[in-house]
């Protein structure tokens, strides 16, 4: 048996959900591996986080995470793999009603029994890492956009996951806000070991931090889309 497994594997994989041309993936992420992959916005693009997030099925292939295959159930199957790993959706996908530090701590509130010490601690830790300071009081649509990407990298850090999923992380900032924040990644993914796998259209922010950078082989007729979850 492999002591070391890939963090994150796609196996000859397709989705059901792109019903276009286009090979299967084959990919393995390593842990401490920044790999970039590129795409349009489209439902292909779409299909990534739903197949590791066990949401969705692959018409063929297998998607493995953390050494082992995605589960399809039970429920608490899913929510034990989606607590390993971490999620960036597009745009951040920050709660609107919500503070900056609401939604930074809102992973612990729901899925820990922690108290409000412990989460502070947790809360600070991860602003360090990411070089973050003292958040303002202030709902996500009267902050500044690039602080609630980095905060939405930082809420998805609060479990202690081993693998980061980032989606469209720096789409529409200028190229040297974009490099910042990808070596904030890069310096995260360094300190914690993660496998680290991401998905943009544009590439070039990532020259000096990936690893690797291929394109998304999946291929569909489909508008832009994304996982519901």
């Amino acid at each position: 048996m492999n002591e070391n497994p890939p963090a994150l594997e796609f196996d000859g994989v397709v989705p059901a959900s792109v019903t276009g041309t286009g090979a299967a993936l084959d990919l393995q992420v390593a842990a401490g591996e920044l790999v970039v992959l590129v795409a349009p916005p489209t439902l292909a693009r779409a299909a990534l986080p739903r197949l590791l997030l066990g949401v969705e099925r692959p018409a063929r292939g297998r998607v493995s995470c953390l050494g082992a295959p995605v589960p399809q159930g039970p429920e608490a199957a899913l929510v034990a793999l989606r607590r390993q790993l971490g999620w960036v959706p597009a745009q951040g996908a920050l709660l609107s009603n919500l503070t900056l530090t609401a939604n930074l701590t809102l992973p612990l509130r729901y899925h820990t029994t922690w108290d409000d010490e412990a989460v502070d601690r947790r809360k600070e830790d991860v602003l360090a890492l990411l070089g973050l300071p003292p958040l303002p009081v202030v709902i996500p649509p009267l902050a500044d956009k690039v602080l609630c990407r980095r905060i939405a990298v930082a809420r998805a850090l609060m479990l202690h996951p081993k693998a980061l999923l980032l989606e469209e992380l720096t789409d529409g900032m200028d190229l040297t806000t974009a490099r910042s924040v990808w070596a904030t990644i890069a310096h995260a993914r360094r300190r914690l070991g993660l496998a680290v796998l991401a998905v943009t259209g544009d590439p070039t922010a990532t020259a000096d931090v990936a690893d690797r950078v291929m394109d998304l082989p999946w291929r569909d007729d489909g508008a832009r889309g994304q996982a519901r979850l």
